[in-house]
């Protein structure tokens, strides 16, 4: 037995005489002798992580020396207590046998007066960290931002409305183009990723401070998650809903009517006699304008995209077809000029963006008001001609989103005025063109997304009866992390492959300040070049020259942060693989310095300088894990790191450690290709990007409570063959801990997608490129991207040849957007969507497929 533990942390300790001596010792360690080391806890529960060096160093020797080196982790070996149940661990330790399928057990804790054993299981991420919630609550959100499809509903859990807030069960919520772009990643999503703007149902609790709704009432009102069962939202974004208008009526009224009336009245000032242009007339906002305008007496000049709506406008509203205009062209402006004498209009509500928008400019009379409605034009900075100021034009943007968040007043305001005119009969509830229950959100966005919609398209959430008619729910935290863009987040190290990888992640999260703490920063021509990508994406890059094993250089980096220090991520690894017993002092400490006494100097830097910490992840490996033969050094200090986050957690502060396999594609391995074919000799499978994603979304989300995710994920504890096979020649193949992976081999051992046909033939294509070369590829290709083409059009089952014509199955610019984030999801290269739309046939696109994927795979 080896009690070297017992006064302090013998190896987090240890000076060059006492490194010497150790090698010594270990040496001498003999079967069937073997060793039974005891240290304090650190893999239940940590108050000191410096101890659990020791579980990473034994591994690694057990592995090296094929000698049985035991560990028992105790709280106190003089208690008398756990000195009884050590006696009953070393006497079984004594009695092991090598003789079985599976050796025996070499790693112990005692916890509570029981003994405790290791033991690995395959796990998926997003079936493990699952929220145990009422399923009476459930929102719809998205995994991948630009990608339509991956629309769906997930549980929340339940909260107490605020003192000035009802809480409203949600029976119907209006869908709004905006969130169709959203989805399709042409404008920025939501931080929250939740959507919906305006809902109807029946309040089921109120705030202490709420004064004119009651349980029971019906209401209608706005918010920013309205599709959802459950809503909570401030009495002032909410108005009690007359019995004669149905649910789904009501869902389709509030941001239509906001902006028509705000629009018109409240910026556009229009007056009885004036003129209005109103854009898609029968479009949700269109419809509510003319209402208004009607209601107001001025003389009413819309546009439309067919012949249809020109008839709908005509009988529904008495509109003359001389004042009805082609919304898909700028011939309007030439047919309002003729109309108006060549005057304009007093008032312009503008929808159309790019060079429609400067038409509908020209189309404002003199003291007249164009009131902007669309944010396309707004969000890429564009220009406007400044000249039609001269003769007192006005040009003012509304966004009904913004007036609820910052000035719900207002909202409260208009909606009260709104409610009272359908109270009196003075407007009605507009057209709703198609009700969607909310299981078929997906074909909601698709069917808005086509435009030929008249009216509002409305999400029904509950039936009659109360009931939810959302579907299935995943119950699941794993979304898409929004990180905050007014934020500082550090990352030590984090030049490499894997880390520059991580960094665009990050920025397409959200992040916009980075900070570098590294002993080389910015002392290259590629981190000059990594600096001007990042810049490019909207993020500031500040490089700090330090060492992370010393104190001030880490103060100093968190003190120079740009804005307040939300998140860490220690990515420090210098590597001197050695034997041991080869081993020299300086190449254990230069190995375990950077993430042994570097994370310690990040903690209590970060507790020094109050820094709100949302996470701090600490890149690990699982060559602690497995014990990794000539990395004594890096296994130490890689369960070091395990333990410091469970260390973390018991304080209530967050922290996660990410054991990394081997990584494919981006890293230190893959810029070390000898090293990773070493690796992947093991029998163990590397480790995907998806996968470290995944990992990513999970462990970078603020946890519910301190201790939720206090503790290690390993990626890529999968072997290629089951362990219990004749195949497998992985040394863990006797490794007690790993029974579980026995019988299990690549396809049962982690969350891995199923393979369909088209990863099947990828798959195929990528150990043999020279398969791209045949005509069956191409139609391979190109049948596939017409099933995809197919699927997002409604289509259904269709009949595919390769010769169709793309433009005749319904391929336009806002479809080409959608299919072009699949294609590089799917394909890995990019396409433009000009150059997709003009290929013309889907053979052309599995031509342009092939040539793109032998670039890919030949390079």
């Amino acid at each position: 037995m080896a009690v070297l533990d017992e006064q302090g942390p013998f190896i987090e300790s240890i000076d060059a005489e006492g490194f010497t001596k150790l090698k010594t010792f270990v040496n001498s360690v003999q079967n069937p002798n073997g060793l039974l080391w005891v240290t304090r806890q650190s893999s239940v529960e940590c108050q000191d992580p410096r101890f659990a060096q020791t579980i990473g160093f034994t591994r690694t020797l057990r592995n090296e020396t094929s000698t049985d080196i035991a560990v028992c982790e105790v709280d106190s070996i003089t208690s008398p207590e756990n000195l009884a149940t050590l006696v009953k661990v070393l006497a079984q330790f004594q009695a092991r046998s090598q003789d079985g399928v599976l050796g025996p057990d070499l790693e112990y804790v005692i916890s509570k007066g029981e003994v405790l054993v290791n033991r690995i299981f395959p796990a998926a991420l997003d079936k493990e960290l699952e929220d145990k919630v009422s399923e009476s609550e459930a929102y719809v959100t998205m995994t991948q931002p630009g990608r339509m499809e991956s629309l769906f509903w997930a549980s929340q859990p339940p909260t107490d409305p605020k003192d000035n807030e009802i809480e409203v069960e949600v029976y119907a919520s209006g869908l709004n183009f905006r969130y169709v772009l959203v989805a399709m990643g042409i404008i920025p999503p939501p931080k929250s990723l939740k959507f919906g703007y305006e809902a109807a149902g029946v309040v089921r609790r109120v705030g202490s401070n709420v004064t004119k709704l009651r349980p029971g009432d019906r209401t209608i009102f706005v918010g920013e998650d309205t599709f959802s069962t459950v809503v909570r939202v401030p009495e002032l974004l909410a108005q009690k809903l007359p019995d004669d208008i149905s649910f789904v009526e009501a869902s389709a009224i509030p941001i239509v009517f906001l902006t028509a009336v705000y629009g018109l009245i409240d910026l556009g000032r229009l007056t009885r006699g004036q003129s209005v242009l109103i854009h898609s007339g029968c479009g949700g906002v269109g419809l509510a304008a003319i209402q208004v305008a009607r209601m107001l007496g001025a003389e009413i000049y819309t546009t439309v995209g067919s012949e249809a709506k020109v008839e709908y406008l005509t009988k529904t509203f008495d509109i003359p077809r001389s004042h009805i205009f082609n919304s898909r062209d700028a011939s309007f402006a030439t047919d309002l000029l003729r109309e108006t004498g060549g005057k304009g209009v007093d008032v312009a509500l503008n929808s159309l963006s790019g060079e429609l928008l400067h038409t509908t400019w020209k189309c404002v009379a003199k003291w007249g008001t164009m009131v902007e409605i669309s944010k396309r034009d707004l969000l890429q900075n564009a220009q406007l001609d400044m000249g039609p100021f001269l003769q007192n034009r006005n040009y003012c943007c509304l966004d009904v989103d913004q007036l609820r968040a910052e000035r719900p007043e207002v909202i409260n305001r208009l909606l009260s005025f709104i409610m009272n005119c359908f109270s009196n009969r003075i407007l009605k509830p507009i057209r709703v063109d198609q009700v969607f229950p909310g299981s078929a959100v997906l074909d909601a966005f698709r069917h808005m997304r086509q435009g030929k919609h008249m009216g509002k398209i409305v999400l029904e959430i509950r039936d009659a009866a109360g009931r939810p008619l959302t579907g299935p729910v995943q119950a699941t935290k794993i979304t898409n992390l929004q990180l905050d863009g007014s934020a500082s987040y550090l990352l030590v190290g984090g030049l490499g492959g894997l880390g520059r990888a991580l960094s665009v992640w990050m920025v397409e999260r959200g992040a916009r300040n980075l900070v570098y703490l590294s002993r080389s920063a910015g002392g290259s021509t590629q981190h000059d070049k990594f600096k001007q990508e990042i810049e490019s994406m909207g993020c500031s890059v500040q490089f700090i020259r330090g060492d992370v094993t010393n104190a001030d250089d880490v103060t100093r980096a968190i003190g120079e942060a740009s804005s307040p220090l939300k998140g860490i991520i220690q990515m420090s690894m210098v590597l001197r693989d050695r034997m041991f017993e080869d081993m020299t002092f300086q190449e254990w400490e230069t190995t375990t310095r950077p993430k042994v006494q570097g994370t310690w100097n990040l903690h209590n830097a970060s507790l020094a300088a109050k820094c709100p910490l949302d996470f701090f992840l600490l890149f690990s490996s699982l060559s602690g894990i497995l014990g990794q033969v000539g990395q004594a050094n890096y296994a130490s200090a890689n369960t070091f790191l395990d333990a410091f986050a469970r260390y973390r957690a018991g304080m209530g502060l967050p922290c996660t450690s990410l054991d990394l396999g081997a990584m494919e594609g981006i890293g230190y391995l893959d810029e070390n290709q000898d090293l990773l074919r070493k690796m992947k000799g093991t029998g163990w499978r590397p480790v995907g990007e998806s996968e470290l994603v995944e990992a990513l979304n999970v462990a970078l989300m603020p946890a519910s409570s301190p201790q939720e995710y206090g503790d290690a994920f390993l990626l890529g504890v999968a072997p290629t063959v089951p362990l219990g096979s004749a195949e497998s020649s992985t040394r863990l193949s006797k490794d007690v801990r790993m029974a579980a992976y026995h019988n299990i081999g690549r396809g049962q051992s982690g969350a891995l997608p199923a393979n369909d046909g088209l990863r099947a033939f990828l798959s195929s294509v990528k150990k043999d490129p020279s398969i791209l070369n045949s005509h069956e590829a191409v139609n391979t290709l190109a049948l596939e991207i017409g099933k995809k083409l197919a699927s997002l059009l409604l289509t259904g089952d269709v009949d595919l040849d390769i010769g169709m014509n793309t433009a005749d199955m319904g391929l336009d610019s806002l479809v080409a957007i959608e299919l072009r984030g699949w294609w590089k999801l799917t394909f890995g290269f990019e396409i433009s969507t000009l150059e997709m739309l003009s290929m013309g046939t889907l053979e052309a696109l599995g031509k342009r497929t092939a040539d793109g994927l032998k670039g890919l795979y030949n390079n």
